[in-house]
């Protein structure tokens, strides 16, 4: 076979594979999806427009149960604690506050906690596994909204049932705007923390790190994860987003997105990637920051995309979008993303990006991901729905949600049909 016959019959395939994660499901509608599961079959996927609780107590074979969520506006999220409890963070309409939801019945009836008013936006919540306490993350204004005064993490020790803001995270200069943040929690306790700056207040130009060890009540080891290359794409904040992630006690991992030059069969292209770099020590250190996907991968994944790339459109090159990591209690991190490998189509007389849900893992001992896995099968839209979508795993089970908008061809999605996958790990 030629080199271009063999190039052709490579991306014919990595095109057209169906899905390879076979229990899929269609909750409803909504956006913005995440997923927790507790290990004892529980698993709850929240989204939003419409705000949801969807419970499973079979360990995602069935989601039999949903909750309204009628007094909240987006950022749905959730944690478990070690007790079993379930917490959910929301923020109210108007971005006014963010409000805390318990079920102590494994989500067969919720309850309505502690509140906490402002302009915040972005809510991550965790519970410490060595005092209990609740805590969430937050930044006190948002891009489209009041400039941001800073990231601050605020916690409980009655249950979720009153907060107290303890302490800002960032300590970022005047003119530097942290924006987005991300929250999770070691084995040990150490809470860690990330975010990204802005200093235009529309673009993303650099993503940040913290760590505490005494509960939140102060933060220390601030680094830099990466920096954007505007020059290189556009670093416009609905696309550039990250991730951390908490591996036992003293590993963690940091993820971001960033504008690379890639030269792919002597054409020069500048994908849009997920990055990722890892601290053995609690964040003291860093390594190296690397691509979530092997050099041979995106290679591959760019030679499919340009494919049947029309340079007019609206996204003309290949893009990795909405990317979350969660580990398990083996240690393991589980990746997932949205990208355009597939190539794009006319939709309604306009051209668009055909996307598709990836997965990829990573243990401790690697020195990168592994080859991702499609998880979905393709679905036409301009963009695919924002802000975030959602990853987690007992050791047994993987669980992805995401949103698709097929049809879509105008500005950003917010909502769209809601899905959960689950893949079993039996064997690895």
């Amino acid at each position: 076979m030629t080199r271009t016959a063999s190039i052709v019959a490579s991306i014919f395939v990595a095109a057209t594979a169906p899905a390879q994660w076979s229990d899929i499901k269609k909750l409803g509608q909504g956006g913005e999806s995440f997923v927790s599961t507790d290990g004892r079959g529980n698993v709850y996927a929240t989204a939003h427009q419409p705000c949801k609780l969807y419970v499973s107590g079979d360990f995602g074979a069935t989601f039999g149960m949903s909750h309204d969520l009628p007094d909240s506006f987006c950022d749905v999220t959730s944690a478990i604690g070690p007790d079993g409890k379930l917490y959910i963070t929301y923020l109210v309409p108007g971005v006014k506050g963010i409000q805390v939801v318990r079920s102590s019945d494994y989500g067969k009836t919720i309850r309505k906690v502690g509140r906490i008013d402002g302009p915040y936006d972005r809510e991550w919540i965790v519970v410490n596994p060595i005092t209990g306490e609740i805590g969430f993350n937050y930044s006190d204004g948002y891009i489209g909204g009041p400039k941001s005064k800073g990231i601050f993490y605020a916690s409980s020790s009655n249950q979720g049932e009153s907060f107290k803001t303890i302490a800002r995270v960032d300590k970022g200069s005047e003119g530097e705007y942290a924006v987005d943040p991300y929250l999770t929690v070691g084995t040990g306790g150490r809470i860690y923390a990330a975010w990204a700056v802005s200093f235009d207040y529309e673009h993303i130009d650099k993503y940040m790190f913290a760590s505490s060890d005494d509960g939140g009540k102060t933060w220390g080891n601030h680094a830099m994860i990466g920096a954007t290359h505007p020059s290189l794409g556009d670093t416009q904040e609905r696309w550039m987003l990250g991730s951390v992630v908490a591996v036992g006690k003293d590993t963690v991992m940091a993820i971001y997105q960033d504008y690379a030059e890639v030269e792919v069969d002597g054409a020069t292209e500048h994908p849009l990637l997920a990055y990722f770099r890892v601290s053995k020590d609690g964040g003291k250190t860093w390594g190296e920051s690397k691509p979530c996907l092997s050099g041979k991968e995106l290679e591959s994944a760019i030679r499919s995309f340009r494919m049947s790339r029309d340079r007019n459109s609206t996204v003309s090159n290949y893009v990795q979008t909405l990317p979350w990591v969660s580990a398990d209690p083996k240690g393991r991190v589980h990746l997932a993303f949205i990208d355009n490998r597939s190539g794009q189509k006319n939709t309604n007389n306009k051209r668009v990006g055909l996307w598709q849900t990836r997965y990829a893992s990573w243990t401790v001992s690697d020195a990168s991901f592994s080859a991702s896995e499609r998880v979905s099968h393709d679905w036409a839209c301009e963009r695919p729905p924002l802000d975030f979508i959602g990853c987690c795993s007992d050791g047994n089970s993987v669980w992805i949600t995401w949103t698709e908008n097929p049809g879509q061809t105008e500005g950003w999605g917010f909502s769209g049909e809601l899905f959960v996958g689950k893949k079993s790990l039996a064997g690895k």
